[in-house]
């Protein structure tokens, strides 16, 4: 997570500091003006900030989902196995990206890595009805609603929602394909 977030970092201040050295230069009124094909030049930028942003997400909600299904629901879901279970699908959920077999940062691939994203979402959907249901289930059980009260009032930042990640469309990489 945190080399994705510096990669997205430093390919957003080379290009503010194109776009500041640029103005400089044409406010000092010295020399020629300093320009350079912005469609050439950024496209290619804007792309692979967009798929250092898309892998910091995924970190993100691999992290939450680990921390959702951690040892507090176990103790509230009457049977801790669907628990391990659950926690293994959200292992696996980075499986695609770990093994990819393209550059992602390729332009050219635009297309591959928002098929992966979209795996990415469908699955993701899968595991949140999963919580969802183990929620329900643990509330259901007389047994556990003490349990769940205490449970969810030391851990009501987790939130599970579908789009924790802004997954990229294939409209939107397209846009950036034409470099």
């Amino acid at each position: 997570m945190e080399l994705s977030d510096s990669a997205r970092t430093l390919l957003q201040i080379w290009k503010d500091s194109y776009m500041s050295t640029r103005d400089k230069i044409e406010q000092s009124g010295k020399g020629a003006r300093w320009e350079f094909d912005r469609t050439r030049l950024f496209p290619r930028t804007d792309y692979c900030i967009l798929i250092s942003r898309n892998l910091s997400e995924i970190a993100v909600l691999l992290v939450e989902f680990e921390n959702f299904f951690g040892p507090e629901i176990k103790a509230v879901v009457g049977d801790p196995r669907k628990i391990e279970e659950a926690l293994r699908k959200t292992y696996l959920l980075a499986k695609p990206f770990i093994d990819v077999e393209f550059d992602p940062f390729v332009p050219a691939n635009g297309k591959l890595w928002a098929e992966l994203l979209e795996r990415l979402r469908k699955d993701v959907q899968v595991l949140e009805a999963e919580a969802k249901s183990f929620i329900d289930e643990a509330f259901s059980t007389i047994k556990y609603k003490k349990y769940c009260t205490h449970y969810f009032k030391n851990n009501s930042d987790i939130e599970l929602k579908t789009n924790w990640i802004p997954l990229v469309s294939i409209d939107l990489l397209t846009v950036h394909l034409k470099c």
